[in-house]
């Protein structure tokens, strides 16, 4: 069941001019300093002051703009995964809100003794907070107890097996394809064609 995940203090508009401007990048990658523009909250909702320079450029403003909601999507998703994990659930669907943001799929699972996490969401924009924003999310979720292994972001459809629980300890993992079967097995397959030649004289091979 899909869950809806407010992204407080973005607005629709916002979304869309990043959204019809393209991708922007972080505020690192535009030469700013994260510093200069950092406010606090209170002085300022979206937690970054833009410049009162009215000859500042406009890709300085989208970039901080872009920062601000980076680091709310982060805050708002960190906290529902930490919550979901804590109630056992390890797959979820966000709706986000703003809808401009579109909606996110989480699969949590385990991989070689590690916690992996895959985001899925079709929204570009959406994946660019994601895909900048990865470590961030992981040292979010490692304060609060969680380590993450690695993130992986993508757009497609979800892969095959994707909203299975990560599997329990002593689970059974699922056998892969194409595994030899043990000598018990051979013999019951064996028993099944001899049966199904004495039928109708034909040869059935059981793959």
């Amino acid at each position: 069941m899909a869950q809806t995940l407010v992204i407080t203090g973005v607005t629709d508009e916002e979304v869309q001019q990043l959204l019809t401007d393209g991708k922007v990048g972080s505020l690192e990658g535009q030469g700013l300093d994260r510093a200069a523009l950092a406010v606090p909250r209170s002085a300022n909702p979206m937690g970054i002051a833009l410049s009162q320079d009215p000859t500042a450029s406009t890709a300085s403003h989208r970039s901080a703009i872009y920062e601000a909601i980076a680091q709310r999507v982060v805050d708002a998703l960190g906290a529902r995964i930490q919550g979901q994990i804590a109630k056992g659930q390890w797959t979820m669907q966000l709706t986000l809100r703003p809808a401009s943001l579109g909606s996110i799929d989480v699969d949590l699972r385990m991989h070689n003794g590690e916690l992996e996490a895959r985001f899925v969401s079709a929204n570009p924009l959406t994946r660019d907070l994601l895909q900048d924003n990865a470590q961030r999310l992981k040292d979010q979720l490692s304060q609060a107890g969680t380590d993450i292994a690695r993130v992986t972001v993508d757009g497609g459809s979800s892969q095959q097996g994707h909203g299975k629980s990560t599997p329990q300890r002593g689970e059974a993992p699922a056998q892969p394809t194409g595994q030899a079967v043990n000598s018990g097995d051979v013999s019951a397959q064996a028993g099944t064609v001899r049966e199904n030649s004495r039928d109708d004289g034909t040869l059935n091979i059981l793959v």
